[in-house]
């Protein structure tokens, strides 16, 4: 597992990908409304990932998706962040789909590529609330527009995306050389080892065996441990799904948020309003849970579902409008109709960055 320094590198690097250069726009989106385009189409490469089965119904989503990218791609956003404007730059989004589009690839390749645009926008996604966070804390505001416009310069970018690209064996030889730079630091105007004299032959030569030593020791541990850890993370992947329960309502294995909200969308078109609310609230909370972003269980309410955003601030607020329409018309005794439906469905649109019909 790459370690935590790694991890930011590479998130910010995909987040450079975005945001290339200063623009200095009036027309400016703040850095919130761009995030929230970076998870609604997060979201959108969710769904496609969970989709199967149903061939044509994929299909016509998978062209929603890419037209949206599609316009994402060929519209540039200028972004306010920290007083300064930013140019957003998404070629590399148009470049994927386009790879996923040709005809030569299989579909574990396919499906490869959709889980890369997936966790390229999840790191975007995720830095940009590192960045908002910092900033509002006074004390890190001039601290994280410092590191923000180093990482503009490209350097650290180019760094973090070669990382990124390389195999697993790769990455491993090159921290294993970087870690032994750290121990033996090349010292200014200083000759090659093999022919410096501050080197003596016994120095060279404990020098090459602690350098093998090493790798016995990370190939023996590789040997060692190795396998006990891919058969945990294979048994963890062949996991069968179980049910579910929310509010009461139990949701069997391998359906997904989709199928819920289609179901809600059926109850609507029979003029069941009140039916299709409740379970349209029922996937949304599904779609979280599945999101991480709350925790499902059986014994939960509504309003311990709202606790679990409480660090979801834009989030919450839409989800909070959400559950007091839901509660409205199922516990109360107001009478829903079309226009609560369409109020109902955009608000769970914007809550799950899901394009509704």
């Amino acid at each position: 597992m790459l370690s935590k320094p790694i991890r930011s590198a590479f998130a910010a690097a995909a987040l450079t990908t975005l945001l290339v250069s200063f623009a200095g726009q009036a027309n400016a989106k703040t850095i919130s409304e761009y995030r929230e385009e970076v998870a609604h189409l997060r979201y959108d490469f969710e769904e496609l990932l969970g989709s199967d089965g149903d061939v044509e119904g994929r299909e016509e989503f998978e062209g929603e998706v890419f037209a949206e990218v599609r316009e994402f791609v060929n519209d540039p956003d200028t972004v306010s962040f920290g007083g300064s404007d930013l140019t957003a730059g998404n070629s590399w989004l148009l470049e994927k789909i386009n790879e996923y589009a040709s005809g030569s690839k299989t579909e574990e390749q396919r499906t490869t590529i959709l889980n890369a645009i997936y966790e390229r926008l999840g790191a975007i996604e995720n830095k940009i609330l590192e960045y908002e966070g910092a900033v509002a804390d006074g004390t890190a505001k001039d601290e994280t527009k410092r590191r923000l416009a180093e990482i503009l310069k490209g350097e650290e970018f180019r760094k973090a995306t070669e990382e990124a690209d390389e195999s697993a064996f790769a990455a491993v030889w090159k921290w294993l050389e970087e870690w032994f730079r750290y121990l033996f630091p090349p010292r200014e105007n200083a000759p090659t080892p093999m022919r410096g004299p501050d080197l003596t032959p016994v120095g060279f030569v404990l020098q090459i065996l602690l350098y093998a030593a090493v790798v016995l020791v990370v190939a023996y541990l590789l040997w060692r441990f190795g396998p006990k850890v891919l058969k945990r993370v294979k048994e963890s992947r062949n996991e069968p799904k179980r049910d579910r329960v929310v509010l009461g309502e139990k949701i069997e294995a391998g359906v997904t948020t989709q199928d819920l909200f289609l179901e809600a969308e059926r109850l609507v078109a029979e003029g069941r309003f009140r039916d299709g609310l409740r379970k349209g609230y029922i996937a949304l909370l599904f779609g979280l849970g599945e999101r991480k972003v709350v925790g499902l269980a059986k014994h939960k309410t509504n309003r311990d579902y709202l606790k679990d955003l409480e660090k979801h601030g834009d989030l919450k607020q839409t989800v909070t409008g959400l559950t007091a329409q839901y509660e409205r018309h199922w516990y109360g005794s107001v009478e829903a109709g079309e226009d609560d439906w369409a109020e109902f469905s955009g608000g769970y649109s914007k809550a799950l960055g899901r394009r509704t019909k």
